[in-house]
């Protein structure tokens, strides 16, 4: 019976399998042999003619020493023994390998380093060569996203199936100080399968202890393995507490229907009403996506404290986008409810208009097209549905391109509307508009002009005009616009650049263009400031043209450094001639414009903010002011907004003042530990808006978050509302899935 021992051999005539299935993932997978030593190599004393007959050769192996019992048919290899195979290594004291008997055994300080990042810890392991069958005593597993499994023993009955006895697991990172205490939270099983193919968790009597203390059992369930992304089952639920609708809770249920579609459904429980019933869909397809939103409920409807008996409410919301060739895009959103407080009471959407429309947009070198028909469901109190009308179709083309040769830029415009109410004014209105531009560079100047001519057909009717119904019109609109600018550059300090930039500008028309005639639909929104200088238009639209003459004149400056950026503008219009009513509180009522000022700053992460102020010389009063600022990291950052606009009247219209502050504080107090306090309050009619506060924890294996609001509503169901959510989720127990998202191959 010869036996050979070799001290330190390398014995290169094979390859080794070594993959973990499932969780445990211990399976070895064997391939053919590739010989690969000359025959002077050759270990255990054997023959070349023995080792090219045998395909089945499993090793690349590395120990102290190795001996082959040509008798038994058996390698044994001891002492610091490494197998490997394309990244896998498995350490042991021993390993034997039965060639008859094909069962591979290892023994003693067992390590399986994964390429996935797994990595099995066991005393003992034995498989058959087929992979079918094998078991591991005392496995323990560090698994790549670090939760961590250990056993008794685990048994692969099968390919596809792998059961451990007596497990615990738990992705809560041990305490290094205190190693025998508890996680913050595991799950204890007397068995738990794995499939392969279905890549499913199954849990018999099963408990979830939280520090150590066992806080529920299970006779069964299951869960997705971790390498799973989206997976049928319950989602993480959310709890919590509402004046108008008692305790509520939503248990959502995530139904996987296939790789590219999904159906989520929630029902919401409260304690004061009947539930309601929240599902949504989405469907992925090669060239678009879709998604469905929709909830019912038999709800008890209250009007100004007197109750309307229970109905039949809910709402609806499609949405969908498709892209149709390499330049037509298609975008839709059907999205409509039972009525104006339904939404917000069930904290579903607080928007306070509900948005209807379909898109077709084109996009070619020189080229733009949009057409868009839309319609409005109003939600917001004192607001009646024909204050918006519906657009069948809202149609803009632009054009812009070269002239070869020349400089110039030719330009085009198009646009066509129909306005429908179901109780006012109806308009139909056409515009076309062609123009020719140049950029002019002299000595550092630069000077733009630019030449248009602008055409208009409109048609309306059920107008409120003294014994006029119905009318007909068109203008013709030509403009001319002069712009200079002159850029100064100047080094300011080690490493910065100041930049000052006077800026003028003049456009003039020929002529009155505006009409009341036409209703004005789409011009209404004239929000002077910083931004709106510098343009030949003030207010975007068709139905109002800025006719006249003007000139804009101001400063532009900016600062760079590393890490640095402040810029600032500060400017002024002169206005004449124009038939447009600029009222009160527009900053436009004057030939002498109001003064706008604008400044932003960023430095480095620490601070990100702008400011827009106007201000009416005559008596130094601010008429407009906007800030949004962002200050602080971690741990403290402060997030502010505030706008103030005075009372307006534009070409009739009248809006409102608005003043308002919306202030947000977040804290990081320590890696785990944050919180936020956020308020919203109307300044104008001193009213709170929203406050809300929260606290959350989160670390690698729990997450927790309480959040309390209090909303001011002015609705004819209910006002003053607190809420308060609180959530928990454990990492692999649902919470993975709690947000789940589509990966396009």
């Amino acid at each position: 019976m010869p036996v050979l021992t070799i001290r330190r051999p390398f014995l290169l005539a094979g390859l080794v399998a070594a993959a973990l299935a499932g969780l445990m993932a211990a399976a070895l997978a064997v391939s053919a042999a590739q010989p690969a030593l000359a025959q002077s190599a050759l270990p255990f004393g054997a023959t070349a003619d023995i080792l090219a007959d045998d395909p089945n050769l499993p090793f690349l192996l590395e120990a102290d020493s190795v001996r082959y019992d040509e008798a038994a048919n058996t390698i044994h290899a001891d002492g610091n023994v490494q197998i490997t195979r394309e990244g896998r290594v498995l350490t042991a004291d021993t390993v034997e390998f039965r060639r008859g008997e094909k069962i591979l055994a290892a023994k003693g300080n067992i390590t399986l380093v994964e390429t996935s990042g797994e990595v099995l810890f066991a005393e003992e392991v034995e498989l058959t060569e087929d992979l079918t069958q094998g078991f591991a005593v005392a496995p323990r597993i560090l698994l790549a996203d670090g939760s961590r499994l250990a056993a008794n023993s685990a048994t692969r009955l099968s390919e596809d199936r792998f059961e451990i006895k007596r497990g615990v697991y738990s992705p809560c990172a041990i305490s290094l100080a205190c190693p025998n205490r508890a996680p913050l939270w595991q799950v204890r099983a007397e068995t738990v399968a794995h499939s392969e193919t279905r890549r499913e968790l199954e849990f018999y009597d099963a408990s979830l202890d939280v520090f150590g203390v066992p806080v529920a059992w299970f006779p069964y369930f299951s869960q997705p393995d971790p390498r799973v992304k989206r997976k049928t089952g319950f989602l993480v639920p959310t709890f919590g507490t509402d004046d108008d609708l008692g305790v509520t809770a939503r248990l959502p249920f995530f139904w996987n229907i296939a790789q590219n579609q999904d159906l989520t459904l929630t029902p919401i429980v409260t304690t004061d009403e009947f539930p309601v019933g929240l599902a949504d869909y989405r469907h992925l397809f090669p060239w678009g996506e879709t998604s469905l939103e929709a909830s019912f409920g038999m709800v008890e409807r209250v009007e100004n404290g007197v109750t309307a008996g229970t109905n039949a409410r809910g709402h609806i919301k499609w949405t969908g986008t498709a892209s149709l060739d390499e330049n037509w895009r298609a975008d839709l959103q059907l999205y409509r409810s039972s009525d104006d407080t339904y939404l917000r009471r069930f904290k579903i959407d607080s928007a306070g208009v509900l948005r209807s429309f379909a898109t077709l947009e084109g996009f070619y070198d020189h080229t733009y097209i949009n057409a868009t028909t839309f319609s409005v469901q109003e939600q917001r109190i004192n607001f009646d549905e024909n204050d918006t009308p519906d657009a069948f179709p809202y149609i803009t083309a632009a054009y812009q391109a070269p002239l070869a040769g020349t400089g110039f830029s030719l330009t085009g415009k198009a646009g066509f509307h129909s306005l429908f109410r179901d109780d006012g004014p109806d308009a139909q209105h056409f515009s076309l508009q062609g123009g020719i531009g140049r950029e002019w560079h002299f000595g550092g100047h630069l000077v733009e002009t630019e030449a248009s001519l602008r055409g208009d057909v409109f048609y309306a009717e059920d107008l409120a005009l003294a014994g006029q119904d119905d009318t007909f019109g068109g203008r013709v609109l030509p403009r001319a616009t002069l712009g200079w600018s002159y850029p100064v550059f100047r080094p300011l300090g080690e490493e910065g650049v100041l930049t000052l930039t006077p800026r003028a500008m003049a456009t003039a028309t020929v002529g009155t263009f505006n009409t009341a005639e036409l209703p004005n639909e789409d011009s209404q929104s004239v929000e002077f400031d910083a931004t709106a200088l510098f343009r030949p238009a003030l207010a975007a639209g068709r139905d109002r043209f800025d006719d006249g003459q003007r000139i804009d004149y101001g400063v532009e400056a900016a600062y760079d450094a590393p890490g640095f950026r402040l810029t600032g503008l500060v400017g002024q219009t002169y206005h004449a001639n124009s038939s447009r009513d600029f009222g009160a509180g527009t900053g436009l009522d004057n030939p002498f414009s109001d003064v706008v000022l604008g400044v932003g700053a960023r430095i480095g992460p620490w601070l990100d903010g702008a400011t827009r102020v106007r201000v009416d010389l005559n008596d130094a009063h601010v008429s407009a002011a906007e800030t949004r600022a962002r200050i602080g990291d971690r741990p403290i950052q402060l997030s502010f907004a505030h706008t103030m606009l005075d009372a307006r009247t534009v070409d009739g219209a009248t809006f409102d003042e608005t003043h308002q502050v919306d202030a947000t504080v977040r804290s990081q107090f320590t890696d785990h530990w944050a919180g936020f306090v956020r308020h919203q309050h109307d300044l104008d009619r001193s009213r709170d808006l929203r406050t809300q506060v929260g606290l959350s924890y989160g670390d690698e294996c729990f997450n927790f978050e309480i959040v309390y609001t209090r909303e001011s509503l002015e609705n004819t169901e209910f006002e003053d509302n607190d809420s308060i959510i609180f959530r928990i989720s454990l990492r692999n127990l649902g919470s993975a899935t709690s947000s789940q998202r589509f990966d396009r191959e």
